[in-house]
C-alpha cells in the first residue's frame, strides 16, 4: 500500500461527497438516467422572495466498477434556472454580473458496512452576465470531484441532498449592489429524486487502510521513497497542518479544511532537475485519503494540481502548497479521523522558457519508508449535539375504568426531534407519577371523587412539553369486600369419554353473585349457571373438581369440598397399523446432488377420521454434489425423527408431513476433510411434505413425492457458513416408494 499526498490538498481526506464539488452552482439532484438529474429548489431571494430554481447536472461515469479500484475523477457540469423573476429583481438593483457560492450536502453511501458519508462542498459560482428583463437567470458550471472507492461488492450511490446559496450581484463596474451579498437556504422539493449516480462494484471485498497514530493531531509528517528518473529513489518528507476543531457535534458541519503542504525532496533532485536545465517544476498529485468515523469510511483519490513553483539553484528541492477540502458531518458519536495513505505524483520539468525539458513528463508511485508511519491528519471527538426542541404535546388523553383508589389513563405519544424519554402525569397541579409509556394508572385516590389529570411529555436533555388537554374523571365508590358463600352439594350429573357435566347449589351475597369457577387442577371453566361441562378430558380417567363463587367486585367464595369423577371408558373407531419398507431418493439443489434414501415407517391409522401418525425410520446414507457447480464434494448422511410423522388418508390421496433433523458428521472437498464434528446439522428440523397421486391403496403401497427446504447448518466448524451456503434451501424435492410389510 501507498501512502498520502503530501503536496496540495490533502482535503482528500475529507471528501467523500466531493462528488458533488461541482453541483454548488445549482441544487439537488435528479436520477433520470446514470449521472444525468434534474432537481427543483425553493430559494428565498431578496426583494422578490421565494423563487423555484431547477438544477441540472450531468455526470460522465461508468455503471460498474471493481472493489478497491477507484472511480475516475468526476467532472460534472450544471445548469441551474432561476426563472425570469429573478433575473427581473436583479436588474432592478442594477445588477449585470452575479457571483459567489453555493454551498451543497451530498451523500455517498456505499455497499456493505463502510456505510454512508455526508458533506457540504464549498464551490465558486464565476462571476457571469445577467439577462435582460425578461428572460430566465440561467447560470452555467462545470467543476469536478475527486475518485472514489468502493470495498466491497454491492450497490453504491452518490446524492446530492440540500443547497445554500450566498450570491454577490455585481453592478458593471464591477461594485456589489444595495443588496451586497445575501445567503438563500433552499429547501428541495419533497419526494424528488436524489441520486445522481449509481455504481455496481463487483469483485472480492478489500480491507481499508488501518489509520495510524490514533489521537494525532496536525502537523503530520511522513517520508516516503519516490522513483525519479536520471537519480533514482529518493527520500520525500512531508509535512501537513490544518486547523480543524477537536471536537464537532453530531449533526454539524465541520468548518471547511484549509490545508497547508511542505514537501522536502532533498538536494538529489534539485542536482538531478538543474542537469536536465530544468527552473521549474509543475504537475499533479494524487493523494489516497480515509475519513473513518464511526459507522463508516470512505477513501478518496484526490487529483491536485502543483502549480509551476521555481527549482532551486542548489539545496533542499522544498515545494510549498495549500489546498481546502469540503466540510464534513459526522452522524453518529464517537470517534472519527482523517487520514493520508497512498501517493502518486506526475512531475513535468519546466526550461526558463517554459518548455520541457527531455525528461517530459514523469509518474513516481511513492512507497512510504516506513510503513508503520502514522497517517492520521487528524482526530475529531464527535459529540451529541445539543437538544434545545422541546417535545410535541400530548393529546388524545382519555381515562379507563376507575376503581374507588385509582384511575387509568392513556395518551397518544409525543414526538420529539431526538426521542420522548418519559411523561409527567400531573392531578391538577400535583405531579402523580412519571412512566416511560403511554399509560399510567394514578392510585391513592379518594372514593367517589371527580380529579382532572393532564399530562406533559420530556426528553432526555430535560425540554419539556406543554400540558395536553385535561381530562376529567371521578373514582367509584367504596368497594365491596364481602365473599360470596360457598357452593353447596357439588355433585356430577353426566360423564362421557372425554367430558364431565356437574351441578351445584346456588351461592348467595350481599350485592350478587356474578358467576362460578369450576377448577380441574391448574385449569378452570367459567359459568355464570349452576352447573357446567368440562371438556377435553382423557377417556376412563379420574379427574378431581372444586367449584368457588364470585361478585362483581372480584371477590370469591371459599372452595367446594373436592369431587372425584372418572370418565367413561372410550369408545373410539379402531385403529390399523401398517409398516412399510421405504426407498428412495432425495435432489439438493443447491448442492446440485442426489442422496438415496433407505429406511422404514410404521403409522397408525384412524379409520374414522383418515388420520395417521407414524415412527419414520431413514438409514445412514451419504451423497456426491458439486458445490458451485464444478467442486466435488462428497458427505455422510443421517436423518433423525424430530417429531412423528403425521397426515390424512382422504379420497383415495395420502397426505404426510415428516420432521427430520438432518446430520453430515463427515464431510470431504476434493478429498480432503473439512467438517468431520458429530454436531454438524440442520439447525431447525427440516419440514418434508409427501403426497401421493389418487388411488394410494395402504395394503400395496405405492409412491409419495414432495418439496421441501431444507434449513441452514449449524455446528460444522470453521465452514459452517459456506457448507450451509452451499446445501441448504428451498426446492429440493423428494420421490419414495412405500412397500408394505407384515401388519404389526
Amino acid at each position: 500500500m501507498r501512502h498520502s499526498r503530501p503536496l496540495t490538498r490533502l482535503g482528500a481526506a475529507a471528501v467523500t461527497t466531493m462528488v458533488v464539488a461541482g453541483l454548488a452552482i445549482g441544487a439537488g439532484t435528479g436520477s433520470a438516467a446514470q449521472g444525468d438529474l434534474t432537481q427543483t429548489y425553493t430559494c428565498p431571494f431578496p426583494l422578490i422572495g421565494d423563487q423555484n430554481v431547477t438544477v441540472g447536472i450531468k455526470t460522465t461515469q461508468p455503471g460498474t466498477v471493481v472493489a478497491g479500484a477507484f472511480t475516475p475523477k468526476l467532472d460534472i457540469t450544471a445548469v441551474s434556472d432561476a426563472g425570469a423573476t429573478a433575473t427581473q429583481g436583479l436588474r432592478l438593483v442594477g445588477a449585470e454580473t452575479i457571483r459567489g457560492t453555493a454551498r451543497a450536502t451530498s451523500k455517498v453511501t456505499a455497499p456493505g458496512d463502510q456505510g454512508a458519508l455526508t458533506v457540504q462542498v464549498a464551490a465558486d459560482v464565476p462571476n457571469q452576465p445577467i439577462p435582460a428583463i425578461g428572460n430566465a437567470l440561467v447560470l452555467d458550471a462545470a467543476g469536478s470531484a475527486p475518485g472514489l472507492r468502493f470495498d466491497q461488492p454491492g450497490t453504491a450511490t452518490v446524492e446530492v441532498t440540500d443547497l445554500v446559496l450566498e450570491m454577490t450581484p455585481l453592478r458593471a463596474d464591477g461594485t456589489p449592489t444595495d443588496l451586497g451579498t445575501f445567503v438563500a437556504d433552499c429547501t428541495p422539493t419533497p419526494n424528488q429524486d436524489t441520486v445522481l449516480q449509481t455504481y455496481t462494484v463487483t469483485g472480492t471485498a478489500v480491507t481499508p487502510e488501518a489509520p495510524a497514530g490514533t489521537g494525532g493531531t496536525p502537523p503530520l509528517r511522513q517520508v516516503y521513497n519516490c522513483p525519479f528518473p536520471l537519480i533514482g529513489n529518493q527520500n520525500v518528507t512531508v509535512d501537513i497542518d490544518t486547523d480543524l476543531p477537536a471536537e464537532i457535534g453530531v449533526g454539524a458541519f465541520t468548518p471547511q479544511i484549509d490545508i497547508t503542504a511542505v514537501s522536502n525532496a532533498g538536494p538529489t533532485a534539485t542536482q538531478g532537475l538543474r542537469l536536465v536545465g530544468a527552473e521549474t517544476i509543475q504537475g499533479t498529485a494524487v493523494a489516497t485519503s480515509l475519513v473513518r468515523s464511526p459507522g463508516n469510511h470512505q477513501a478518496v483519490a484526490v487529483p491536485t494540481a502543483v502549480p509551476n513553483q521555481p527549482i532551486p539553484v542548489s539545496g533542499d528541492l522544498v515545494i510549498n502548497a495549500a489546498g481546502t477540502a469540503p466540510a464534513l458531518r459526522f452522524d453518529q458519536p464517537g470517534t472519527a479521523t482523517l487520514s493520508v495513505h497512498d501517493l502518486v505524483l506526475t512531475m513535468t520539468p519546466k526550461r526558463a522558457d517554459g518548455t520541457d525539458t527531455g525528461l517530459g513528463t514523469f509518474v513516481a508511485d511513492c512507497t512510504p519508508v516506513d510503513p508503520g508511519q502514522r497517517t492520521v491528519l487528524h482526530t475529531f471527538t464527535v459529540v451529541p449535539a445539543a437538544d434545545t426542541e422541546a417535545p410535541g404535546t400530548p393529546s388524545g388523553l382519555t381515562a379507563g375504568e376507575t376503581t374507588p383508589t385509582s384511575v387509568p389513563l392513556s395518551w397518544t405519544a409525543a414526538t420529539d426531534n431526538i426521542g420522548v424519554t418519559g411523561y409527567d402525569v400531573y392531578n391538577g397541579s400535583t405531579l402523580a407519577t412519571t412512566v416511560d409509556g403511554t399509560s399510567a394508572t394514578v392510585e391513592g385516590l379518594d372514593p367517589d371523587t371527580e380529579y382532572t389529570f393532564t399530562v406533559v411529555a420530556k426528553d432526555a436533555a430535560g425540554n419539556r412539553s406543554a400540558a395536553g388537554a385535561p381530562v376529567t374523571a371521578r373514582t367509584k365508590a367504596t368497594p365491596d369486600t364481602e365473599a360470596p358463600t360457598t357452593p353447596a352439594n357439588l355433585r356430577s350429573t353426566a360423564q362421557t369419554e372425554n367430558s364431565v357435566t356437574l351441578a351445584w347449589d346456588a351461592s348467595t351475597d350481599n350485592v350478587a353473585v356474578t358467576g362460578y369457577e369450576v377448577h380441574n387442577g391448574a385449569s378452570s371453566v367459567p359459568t355464570t349457571d349452576t352447573a357446567a361441562t368440562v371438556n377435553g378430558l382423557a377417556p376412563d380417567t379420574e379427574y378431581t373438581f372444586t367449584v368457588v363463587a364470585k361478585d362483581a367486585a372480584g371477590n370469591t367464595s371459599a372452595m367446594t369440598a373436592a369431587l372425584k369423577v372418572r370418565t367413561k371408558a372410550s369408545q373410539g373407531p379402531p385403529t390399523v397399523e401398517y409398516g412399510y419398507g421405504l426407498t428412495g431418493s432425495t435432489k439438493i439443489k443447491a448442492a446440485d446432488g442426489t442422496v438415496a434414501l433407505a429406511g422404514g415407517i410404521d403409522a397408525a391409522l384412524n379409520l374414522a377420521t383418515g388420520a395417521f401418525d407414524a415412527d419414520l425410520t431413514l438409514d445412514p446414507t451419504s451423497g456426491r454434489f458439486r458445490a458451485f457447480g464444478f467442486v466435488p464434494v462428497k458427505a455422510k448422511i443421517q436423518f433423525v425423527q424430530a417429531a412423528k410423522t403425521t397426515g390424512t388418508l382422504a379420497g383415495g390421496v395420502l397426505k404426510s408431513t415428516s420432521s427430520v433433523t438432518v446430520k453430515l458428521p463427515h464431510i470431504t472437498v476434493l478429498g480432503i476433510p473439512i467438517s468431520t464434528s458429530p454436531d454438524c446439522r440442520t439447525k431447525t428440523p427440516a419440514s418434508i411434505p409427501l403426497e401421493s397421486k389418487p388411488g394410494f391403496d395402504p395394503l400395496a403401497g405405492g409412491t409419495l413425492v414432495g418439496t421441501y427446504t431444507l434449513p441452514a447448518l449449524t455446528g460444522c466448524g470453521p465452514l459452517t457458513g459456506l457448507i450451509s451456503g452451499a446445501t441448504s434451501g428451498p426446492g429440493n424435492t423428494i420421490e419414495v416408494k412405500l412397500s408394505p410389510r407384515p401388519q404389526r
